[in-house]
């Protein structure tokens, strides 16, 4: 433990996670008995139903015995790992680690990417400011979506930023092109995000030759596809082609 306090990196970010944990505290004890009504309509209709019903055998579908196809996959498998969680410490306790691991993950990830591109100070204060940023909180009150989406596209921005500064940039674009692809797998707005990396990569990355930023940006591309491409398969064989999610509105499940 005394080795690992020793790196000033490392206190910053021990800091930094306890700051935030602080808060995450105080919310949910400000907002009691609130956390526990969960109101989050996608939740109760679709990723609760989905992982309960995954884990206990049913399938990959709603209450309804559809194929559960509305939104991506991966936060019904967050639930089911909290589903699973909750049969140990409780289920509202389960979410709550989770969220809490999520948003930690966000700040420490906002920190090392400032850190790459400037000072220490610079760095502190991202990750204070992330930290603390009221939207990043609110959304821990309950379970949804944004938590896991959040910190993954916080490590595609740090790969990018790795993929600036490396002398060997091809395997840090290529993660951030599967951590974009990822992204989607929790909320299909983050679909054309990698479509922002790319071009920031290719208008920032003066340090490489115009074909090889070519060459980076494809790779990166070409992840994002590899990533989102086995859901898609499963979409098409369940129903026909669908980007990612067929939110076609609530009478779909009942």
């Amino acid at each position: 433990m005394n080795r690992i306090l020793k790196s000033e990196s490392n206190r910053d970010r021990l800091g930094l996670a306890l700051l935030h944990l602080v808060l995450l505290v105080v919310l949910w004890t400000a907002l009691g008995g609130q956390f526990a009504a969960n109101e989050n309509y996608d939740y109760l209709c679709c990723y609760e139903p989905s992982a309960r019903n995954l884990i206990e055998g049913r399938g990959f579908v709603y209450n309804n015995g559809y194929f559960a196809d509305m939104y991506p996959p991966g936060y019904p498998l967050v639930v089911s790992v909290a589903l699973m969680g909750g049969k140990i410490v409780g289920l509202n306790a389960a979410h709550r680690i989770l969220i809490a691991i999520f948003s930690l993950t966000t700040i420490l990830l906002v920190y090392s990417a400032v850190r790459r591109l400037g000072s220490r100070q610079w760095a502190l204060l991202a990750g204070a400011l992330a930290g603390s940023y009221p939207f990043l909180l609110w959304i821990g009150k309950q379970p949804n979506s944004e938590s896991p989406f959040i910190p993954v596209m916080a490590a595609a921005f740090y790969c990018f930023i790795r993929t600036l500064g490396s002398d060997r940039p091809a395997g840090w674009a290529i993660a951030a092109g599967l951590c974009t692809g990822l992204a989607c797998m929790f909320r299909s707005i983050g679909i054309f995000s990698v479509l922002a990396f790319v071009g920031a990569l290719i208008l920032a990355g003066r340090q490489f030759s115009f074909a090889r930023r070519i060459v980076l940006a494809a790779g990166m591309l070409a992840a994002h596809v590899a990533a989102i491409t086995p859901w898609e398969v499963i979409l098409f064989n369940n129903g026909g082609f669908a980007l990612l999610g067929r939110n076609v509105g609530a009478g779909y499940l009942d």
